[in-house]
């Protein structure tokens, strides 16, 4: 990615970032604003208010808190976002996610625990915000439920 990609990516308001390249290496911890790309390697703590992008071929090991993030390569640690977590075909995570809200491709893989803190329940629904129907009693299989078609 090129920093006019950055500038102009769509969703981020235009504000420019910061470009980690393929074959550089990072350890300590990254504090930014707007939005920051990782094609290379990172171990350590992320922390921003702004967008996060790992690209393909990435490796990132650490805690990373973010407004939001695009996961397309390898990240081993723990996800934090008040928005949204997207993990691309590509990604390997491993890990656990505190999210508001995840998008997960086909071809993803993802190995962990996941907390999704999403908006207040609607009066009169119990269960966990309309997800009751989908969880299993104690002892059966866990019902299968398929993303929707289209």
């Amino acid at each position: 990615m090129k920093r006019e990609d950055l500038q102009n990516a769509p969703g981020r308001g235009g504000t420019s970032g910061a470009l980690l390249g393929r074959g550089s290496r990072f350890k300590g911890k990254l504090t930014f604003e707007g939005t920051v790309v990782i094609e290379g390697e990172f171990v350590g703590d992320i922390e921003s208010e702004g967008h996060l992008e790992v690209g393909k071929d990435a490796k990132v090991d650490g805690t990373i808190q973010v407004k939001s993030a695009v996961i397309s390569g390898e990240v081993g640690g723990t996800i934090t976002t008040s928005g949204e977590l997207e993990l691309k075909a590509t990604a390997r995570v491993t890990g656990d996610l505190d999210v508001k809200s995840l998008v997960v491709e086909r071809g993803a893989t993802f190995d962990g625990s996941v907390k999704m803190r999403g908006t207040a329940r609607s009066p009169g629904r119990a269960g966990s915000g309309g997800m009751s129907g989908a969880m299993a009693a104690p002892g059966e299989a866990p019902p299968i439920v398929a993303p929707p078609k289209g």
